[in-house]
């Protein structure tokens, strides 16, 4: 999994969460296996979750400030 280009995650992300494809369809797209769509998007989640937790007060805070 570390051999995952950053870029190539980001843009299965943007397919899966953004747009709405199926990893099906995502697969089919970028020419890639669907476990390999599959693990992208794990790494992205973990990643996300890791940067969520860090940040967590800073992101109540602003989501406080915006009522």
């Amino acid at each position: 999994m570390g051999s995952q280009s950053p870029t190539k995650r980001k843009e299965i992300f943007k397919m899966r969460y953004l747009d709405g494809l199926t990893t099906k369809e995502i697969s089919d797209l970028t020419e890639t296996s669907q476990n390999t769509v599959q693990n992208h998007l794990g790494v992205s989640i973990q990643k996300l979750k890791k940067l969520v937790i860090q940040h967590f007060l800073t992101l109540l805070l602003i989501l406080y400030n915006c009522k």
